[in-house]
């Protein structure tokens, strides 16, 4: 429960800890806030700690200054059901997960896993 609200606390100040300057700088912020939520709430601070800093490091990560939203050209490919061109334009767009989704696609076909990628992905 001390992580659940590590957690919430620190992606819920985000904002704040996102004008720092540097990368590093926002995770050790996000591990501090972490650290000291999970201590007051009864919990460990190395625990919220390293939960906030792993949680700001996977979103910063993720939500980089990149904007990869599905475009019109990926949203065309999707309705056409052209799987393949639709992950291809999102690698080339920096996506990470769509590396995966393309290996799987080329060798699974329109297997399970692929028709799982592309339902995830607002293909079906």
């Amino acid at each position: 429960m001390h992580g659940f609200f590590s957690t919430g606390l620190t992606q819920g100040s985000s904002r704040l800890v996102g004008k720092l300057g540097s990368r590093l700088g926002r995770i050790l912020a996000a591990a501090a806030l972490g650290g000291a939520v999970s201590e007051v709430t009864g919990g460990k601070f190395a625990n919220g700690a390293v939960t906030g800093a792993f949680s700001h490091a996977f979103n910063d990560l993720v939500h980089d200054t990149n904007d990869l939203s599905i475009n019109d050209e990926e949203r065309k490919f999707a309705s056409e059901g052209d799987r393949e061109s639709f992950w291809e334009s999102r690698l080339e767009r920096g996506d990470p997960p769509a590396s995966t989704a393309l290996k799987i696609f080329w060798n699974q076909g329109s297997g399970v896993f692929a028709d799982a990628l592309a339902m995830g992905a607002g293909l079906t």
